[in-house]
């Protein structure tokens, strides 16, 4: 182990990233920034090299509980809550700038790609509704429930109230399933052709209803 402060100054995180840039930084720096410090056994350098490398990566390493990051030698409660907050702040930024485009259909595949990239590793369901006008652009893209999979997921009075305060003449309903079956249940099959009936006598149309696992996407209507 060799202490940061005995490191060159171009090889210390910090002094890197205020001379050339923190985008310089490799994802080994950029942890030990956020970790702060070290122990006398163990720099931050070292720390953020384990975690890392027994982790699997930075996309890994964010999804890990904070029962975890505690089993990391060197790693403080305080410092645990600063890894925790840096990797939410990376999740609601990336949630805001995916909220808040405008963006045309081109194809049902590019919706079900943008939600399962975003749903894929979620640890509880999460249904969304996406609302779309005359012109097949996306004008609003809403979480209608998050939670535990012992609720129905579907409340049809909530979804039309919803399309009918935008406006909005086609819906697509994406939710995930945490236990990485993508196989509609019984009750998925129900409650979407129930909503599908209901759309239908409010001049809505349901296009279709997809189910989200870990690696693949499946639909209601194609499978049925």
């Amino acid at each position: 182990m060799t202490a940061i402060k005995n490191l060159p100054i171009e090889a210390r995180p910090r002094e890197k990233a205020n001379r050339y840039g923190i985008q310089t930084l490799s994802d080994v720096e950029l942890l030990a920034i956020i970790i702060g410090s070290g122990t006398k056994q163990n720099s931050a350098i070292d720390i953020a090299h384990a975690m890392i490398y027994s982790s699997g990566g930075l996309s890994y390493l964010s999804n890990t509980s904070p029962s975890e990051y505690k089993n990391f030698k060197g790693i403080s409660n305080a410092q645990c809550l600063k890894l925790l907050a840096c990797f939410e702040i990376s999740k609601r930024v990336k949630e805001n700038m995916m909220f808040k485009c405008k963006i045309k259909l081109v194809s049902i595949y590019e919706i079900c790609m943008k939600y399962f990239f975003f749903l894929k590793d979620k640890g509880q369901e999460h249904l969304y509704l996406i609302c779309l006008n005359k012109k097949d652009e996306i004008i609003r893209e809403i979480l209608m429930y998050k939670g535990t999979q012992n609720k129905s997921l579907l409340s049809n009075y909530e979804i039309i109230k919803k399309v009918k305060k935008y406006h909005c003449s086609k819906i697509v309903l994406i939710h995930n399933h945490p236990n990485n079956n993508c196989n509609p249940s019984d009750e998925d099959i129900l409650s979407t052709y129930r909503l599908k009936n209901d759309c239908e006598l409010n001049n809505i149309k349901l296009i279709d209803h997809f189910i989200i696992s870990k690696n693949s996407v499946n639909s209601v209507f194609k499978k049925n």
